[in-house]
């Protein structure tokens, strides 16, 4: 019926006149309500931002989110903006100040350093400069070009991709560790940690214990590394060329803060000679260096006057004053000084020894021989024996032996050893093979450790039966004391020193056979030396000139004023009755000059076996 309503209308605009009916689609519509129109821009935002799963996610219903795209809204219409502009800046914002509302996209959890793009794809963050995210998302700083290149050179053979992975492999490499600790900026944070007090605590606490489980294999790697050939690190040295430098470095440090104690060797023009009182004088003084010795000490202010030399350095040498020093036996309150040069109160070191010392000991003549080891041992090295057409001295050719053997520039292969340590005995010697005694060093801290281990006095015994067939078994033989009691049973000899000597050095089988022929020569040698001593301090008589070859020139001697001074022969009668019959027992093993009291000396000195 179009036609109809189209001719009634033109009927009634020609009746009524034009332009005063219409229709409606012609006619403006009136502006809605407000609300009306926010209402509407709501749901045509709604209809083109789908939310995530049907639901909003940052709002507990939609009527809180469109109350507060609203709020949103009206505080932009507020500052200024028409109801359109609002609108769109409300929109543009997404509801970041309460309401928005996410999208699916917005909604997943990324791995950290990873985000999800509009479209949902999953995309790695830019990380800030200097930085970088690993493989596991997270953010580090990134190792410095230096470190990377240090890395690379000490691990040629290994791929490394520093693009995921800060250190350029995976933990489960297995020289993770190694390459993470070559990162600067660890080291610089453990060397903090390792700082403060109570790190230091733990790991001091940590270190005890491992070394009293470890300590053997402990010393073990370490002699094994010091024998080796192969080189420590960059320093293109072995393990024994840094340890001799560091005993060197140790030796002139000594030198610069407290001076070098003299040894007995002295020198007059071109002239070398040598005191063996003064070797036991410096034995006394090292002993009051060892730690947990409180007996005897070397009172302050004589440490304090030591002479400064022409190099700006302390000089104990220096106008004979480390001659002129006391020491204090702190047990008995007597004051020990050299000799009888010296004024003033005190014992001289001989009749301290062979008053006090002896007396603890039940020893006789510790002075005398106290000072027979350093005599042999230079009377050892100063004995010639005709090699390859020439004369040539045993130190000599065992200095060459021993250092071929070693490796090392060695001065004597002969050395004076301290059976019980200079720490307690220190007047106690005998003369060893440099390799007996430096190995016995060894064996001493291995000893310690078990002994502190062993549960019961059998296990304790077991213990000392064990080292003491190490000991027996240095070359030459060695006397060695640990708690006071004697672990293994040999002694060195003479001919146990040179024969087993020349075989430990591998000599020539010509040069080995010409010591062995020399030994009785050397005994005797040794024992004529004595005699023209004693000669020289007035001996003739022939009983004392042999017991000068026999034992000593002291010795002889003392036989002489035994004979000729009828007040010293009252005394000596007066102080032999005058001991307890079981302390007079000493003076019978001290005659046979062979026992362990006597030190082995007299054997060593004679050869007599």
């Amino acid at each position: 019926m179009p036609g109809q309503f189209e001719s009634i209308l033109d009927k009634l605009q020609a009746k009524l006149g034009k332009q005063t009916i219409r229709k409606a689609s012609t006619i403006n519509r009136p502006r809605p309500k407000r609300e009306v129109q926010q209402i509407q821009i709501f749901n045509e935002f709604n209809r083109r931002n789908p939310r995530a799963d049907g639901g909003l996610l940052n709002g507990s219903s939609e009527e809180a989110a469109a109350a507060a795209f609203r709020k949103k809204v009206e505080e932009l219409m507020d500052d200024g903006y028409d109801f359109g502009e609002a609108v769109r800046e409300a929109m543009r914002q997404g509801y970041q100040d309460g309401g928005k509302a996410k999208y699916k996209y917005q909604t997943r959890k990324a791995p950290t350093g990873f985000f999800y793009d509009r479209r949902g794809k999953l995309k790695r963050k830019k990380p800030p400069k200097g930085y970088m995210y690993t493989r596991a998302g997270g953010l580090v700083k990134k190792l410095d070009t230096k470190t990377i290149k240090a890395i690379k050179k000490r691990f040629p053979n290994k791929k490394f991709n520093f693009k995921t992975d800060k250190f350029g492999v995976t933990k489960d490499d297995p020289d993770f560790d190694k390459i993470r600790f070559m990162d600067p900026e660890r080291k610089k944070l453990e060397k903090e940690v390792k700082a403060k007090p109570e790190s230091r605590a733990r790991a001091k606490a940590r270190a005890k214990e491992y070394y009293a489980t470890e300590r053997e294999n402990i010393l073990q790697r370490a002699k094994d590394r010091y024998r080796s050939d192969d080189l420590v690190g960059k320093t293109g040295k072995t393990a024994k060329q840094l340890s001799k430098e560091k005993n060197i470095d140790r030796i002139i440090k000594i030198q610069n803060t407290i001076g070098i104690f003299p040894n007995g060797y002295m020198k007059s023009g071109n002239k070398r000679f040598y005191k063996p009182e003064l070797a036991v004088w410096k034995d006394l003084y090292d002993s009051t260096t060892k730690q947990g010795q409180d007996r005897w000490v070397l009172p302050k202010k004589y440490k304090d006057n030591v002479p400064i030399n022409e190099l700006g350095k302390k000089s104990w040498g220096t106008n004979g004053y480390y001659k002129k020093i006391k020491f204090v036996d702190k047990k008995t309150g007597e004051i020990i000084k050299l000799d009888e040069t010296i004024k003033g109160k005190g014992k001289t070191l001989k009749e301290y020894l062979d008053t006090t010392i002896a007396k603890e000991t039940k020893q006789k003549r510790v002075f005398q021989k106290a000072k027979d080891g350093y005599e042999l041992k230079n009377k050892i090295k100063d004995f010639e024996i005709d090699f390859k057409g020439n004369k040539e001295r045993l130190g000599t050719l065992f200095a060459k032996a021993s250092s071929a053997k070693s490796g090392d520039t060695v001065l004597s292969a002969f050395e004076v050893h301290h059976p019980y340590g200079k720490k307690t005995r220190w007047w106690d010697n005998q003369v060893a093979l440099r390799e007996a005694n430096r190995e016995l060093n060894y064996i001493d801290s291995r000893l310690q450790r078990a002994y502190k281990n062993a549960p019961t006095q059998a296990e304790k015994n077991k213990v000392f039966k064990q080292f003491g067939k190490e000991v027996d078994k240095l070359p030459g033989g060695i006397t060695y004391f640990f708690e006071g009691q004697q672990v293994g049973t040999r002694m060195p000899t003479l001919k146990s020193i040179l024969n087993e000597g020349a075989k430990y050095y591998q000599m020539a089988k010509p040069v080995a056979k010409r010591i062995a022929k020399a030994l009785p020569l050397v005994g005797t040698a040794v024992g004529i030396a004595d005699v023209a001593s004693a000669y020289e301090q007035g001996v003739r008589n022939p009983l004392d000139l042999f017991a000068a070859y026999q034992i000593s020139p002291e010795t002889a001697l003392a036989s002489k004023q035994y004979r000729e001074d009828p007040e010293y022969r009252q005394k000596s009668r007066q102080a032999t009755f005058a001991r307890p019959l079981d302390e007079g027992t000493y003076d019978v093993i001290d005659e046979s000059f062979t026992s362990y009291f006597d030190g082995g000396i007299v054997s060593a000195l004679k050869g007599v076996k």
